[in-house]
């Protein structure tokens, strides 16, 4: 935390974006660990947790950046039905819900798909998958099948471990189902290309 903290010069910057949900999320949180740190520790030095509250406090994710910033609409057209599965560090860590779906309705010719159970884990929860593979198969069959229900072209999800966690359910029922970050589709509509297989 404070080797991350400290590579920034707080001072110089409007924001540190992050595009990975569980990531954006322990990054917020410095400033508090900082100040635990500091009030359980005698020799622990209050410059670096003040540093680590400033870091924090210029911490946004992607999707909250663009949409503070005033997003450029994009122009390319992708036709495709988009099932979203909110992670759980952006929807309940980080309160973030509304502005990956603000960003994807900027794109002509995608439709938003809710799922059923959307507050739902889908297993992977950082190593929750590696410490509870039994557990974490589990939620992830039921997010898939959530998903799937809408008949998506495509899924996305703004957090790294999510998009591995549904990409491996989807491989092993022989399905192909793109997962993309949002932001991927943002970009393939400004640079006006098709949606292509994986």
């Amino acid at each position: 935390m404070h080797q991350n903290a400290a590579a920034f010069d707080t001072q110089k910057l409007d924001a540190v974006v992050v595009n990975v949900a569980g990531c954006g999320s322990m990054l917020k949180d410095y400033g508090h660990i900082a100040e635990e740190l500091h009030h359980n520790s005698t020799d622990a030095p209050g410059h670096t947790s003040t540093h680590a509250t400033e870091f924090a406090a210029k911490v946004m994710d992607i999707h909250e950046f663009l949409m503070k910033l005033g997003p450029v609409r994009p122009t390319g057209r992708i036709d495709a039905l988009v099932a979203i599965q909110d992670a759980c560090h952006l929807q309940h860590a980080q309160k973030i819900r509304q502005q990956p779906r603000d960003l994807l309705k900027l794109i002509p010719g995608i439709t938003l798909k809710n799922i059923a159970e959307s507050e739902l884990c889908c297993g992977a929860a950082g190593t929750y998958n590696l410490t509870q593979p039994e557990m974490a198969d589990r939620l992830g069959t039921r997010k898939l099948d959530c998903l799937l229900d809408v008949k998506p072209d495509l899924i996305v999800s703004g957090n790294a471990g999510c998009s591995l966690q549904l990409q491996a359910h989807l491989q092993q029922r022989g399905l192909s189902t793109p997962v993309l970050h949002p932001v991927e589709l943002l970009d393939l509509s400004y640079r006006n290309h098709p949606l292509t297989p994986r």
